[in-house]
């Protein structure tokens, strides 16, 4: 992040996202001191959040009646055993999965920006198990690190964009439990692989 602040200025981050295992307090505190816009996703099954009541609850049973395919935002909410304070969105998604976010207070549509995290989630399928197969690769070396990782980037995006005109003719088949047969990706890399 430092690096990317040489670079740029920090008003160009609409907001920094990313997953559970990625959040500490010490970096939440820096992104805080550096004004630095963020959505997180939280651990729902290990943390504590107060209620409206100000007592201390799991997120789990504050969310347990969420129902199916909603979300509802609760700000200045304490979160964890120290209890700092966070603006809270919990999701329940289409499965009945929970996802529970927390949000600078700048943020205002906290959920449609986590859900663009998804688009880099299925970039690394791609480049692992959904196609490119490269953690067989075993490369240690930085600089050869980041030069396969440039050379995947435009491979995954040639595909893709492959994908999405054969999908324009031939649409992707939706399988009984309701999700597609193929990925755009896929159905792209397969294309090109077999000319």
């Amino acid at each position: 992040m430092e690096c990317f602040l040489e670079v740029f200025d920090k008003n160009r981050i609409e907001a920094l996202t990313a997953d559970r295992e990625f959040i500490g307090k010490e970096w939440l505190s820096w992104l805080r001191t550096n004004q630095i816009r963020y959505v997180f996703r939280v651990r729902e099954n290990r943390q504590y959040i107060s209620n409206a009541r100000g007592k201390m609850v799991k997120i789990q049973e504050l969310f347990r009646p969420l129902a199916i395919g909603s979300h509802v935002s609760l700000s200045q909410r304490r979160i964890g055993t120290k209890g700092e304070i966070f603006n809270v969105v919990g999701i329940r998604n289409k499965k009945s999965e929970l996802a529970v976010l927390i949000h600078s207070d700048e943020i205002k549509n906290p959920a449609e920006i986590y859900a663009q995290r998804w688009q880099i989630e299925t970039m690394f399928k791609a480049f692992k198990s959904a196609g490119f197969n490269c953690e067989a690769i075993h490369i240690t070396n930085d600089l050869r690190l980041d030069t396969l990782m440039q050379i995947l980037s435009i491979a995954f995006c040639l595909a893709y964009q492959t994908g999405e005109i054969i999908v324009l003719d031939k649409p992707i088949v939706i399988k009984k439990h309701g999700y597609r047969q193929n990925s755009i990706f896929r159905v792209g890399l397969d294309t090109r692989v077999s000319y």
